[in-house]
């Protein structure tokens, strides 16, 4: 799995950042919302393009990289979330408002 966010988040989230006041000190703002494999986001864009009666098929495809696909990612955003002052857009609307826009 890897962190995902919606392009609108990462901006606003940024802009907010420069008004924090951070002491002198340094701070990590894990900028993510969501940690998705990719089969969960094929699976969202299938599920959308339905919606849209747009027809997809998912190939599944051999990892070329030798990694290891079961390593559990955990990470901690909520700074990031602190910073966004707002709740994240979902990956799943992310995806549905690129759809309406490309249509």
């Amino acid at each position: 799995k890897k962190p995902f966010i919606d392009l609108e988040d990462a901006v606003d989230s940024l802009y907010n950042v420069l008004k924090f006041k951070n002491k002198n000190k340094f701070h990590i703002f894990n900028q993510y919302s969501e940690t998705l494999s990719i089969v969960q986001i094929s699976n969202l864009i299938k599920k959308v393009a339905k919606k849209f009666k747009i027809e997809v098929n998912i190939k599944n495809v051999k990892n070329p990289r030798t990694e290891n696909e079961t390593h559990k990612m955990t990470m901690m955003n909520s700074k990031f979330l602190k910073i966004l002052k707002r709740k994240p857009k979902s990956i799943l609307k992310s995806i549905e408002l690129t759809f309406q826009d490309l249509i």
